[in-house]
């Protein structure tokens, strides 16, 4: 299926839903191109990944719409196909497909350009 651009108005909306989400995952989502797939990516903990960039979604914090601490996020998708360095708090594992959020991004990014 074919996709559209989205309208200004559409846009201006995203941009007003996901302002908490831009603040944090906004440099990222610039910087990426569709020619680059891969990065390395390292996390305030010290855990050092090499992950494909397989998509990205909206998701939620699994609360109900009415409850007071619901919010909507917006997530970017990996799949992590090497682990550089294990930090203190790493909780992936190779070959696992893993969502981040501002919650818990990285701190830094580059792209990769070894072989995998």
């Amino acid at each position: 299926m074919a996709s559209r651009k989205m309208t200004k108005e559409e846009i201006e909306g995203w941009e007003k839903l996901y302002a908490k989400d831009l603040l944090i995952i906004g440099d990222f989502l610039k910087q990426s191109t569709p020619e680059i797939k891969v990065y390395r990516l390292f996390f305030k903990d010290g855990t050092q990944l090499i992950a494909r960039w397989i998509g990205s979604s909206d998701s939620d914090n699994g609360l109900e719409p009415d409850d007071p601490f619901y919010e909507d996020l917006y997530e970017l998708d990996f799949k992590v196909v090497k682990i550089e360095k294990k930090g203190s708090a790493l909780n992936y594992k190779e070959n696992e497909c893993i969502a981040l959020s501002y919650h818990n991004w990285f701190e830094k990014f580059e792209p990769y350009e070894g072989k995998i």
